[in-house]
């Protein structure tokens, strides 16, 4: 029974947490990781940029990335939000820059968190918890 109740426990738990991805968004987290999506850069002056995002749907005001240069092995070129989303393409403002934007350049997004909620593993661990107390009631109950 104890048993039962730790891993249900340690599923809702976990259930919430990420991995190297959120300690990669947070601004001093390092390098991004690998699965960031990347897109190509077209500054506009030198405290706004824009890229398309193409196909990808989650990209829109308020999320934070970085701009790197491809040729220089992914050195940090710029910091930035985007502030609007229209269309097929994105404007960013830069929020910090350790060189000049060029057209060479790629940005560098993280999709949001995921919420837990949305992730099976929260149900499951939810479902064992919820039976679980349920269970341990019914027998203080019929002592």
């Amino acid at each position: 029974m104890a048993f039962v109740l730790t891993t249900a426990l340690a599923g809702c738990a976990t259930a919430g947490t990420t991995s190297a991805v959120d300690a990669a968004a947070r601004p001093n987290g390092g390098r991004y990781p690998r699965n960031a999506s990347r897109f190509d850069v077209r500054p506009q002056s030198d405290t706004t940029l824009r890229f398309a995002p193409a196909e990808v749907r989650w990209v829109r005001e308020g999320l934070e990335g970085i701009a790197v240069d491809p040729a220089q092995g992914d050195a940090l070129v710029a910091r930035f939000r985007v502030l609007a989303v229209d269309g097929d393409s994105a404007t960013a403002l830069v929020t910090g820059q350790t060189t000049r934007l060029a057209t060479g350049h790629v940005a560098l997004l993280l999709p949001p968190a995921q919420r837990p909620w949305r992730e099976r593993a929260f149900w499951w661990g939810a479902a064992a918890a919820t039976s679980t107390f349920t269970l341990i009631a019914l027998a203080v109950l019929a002592l």
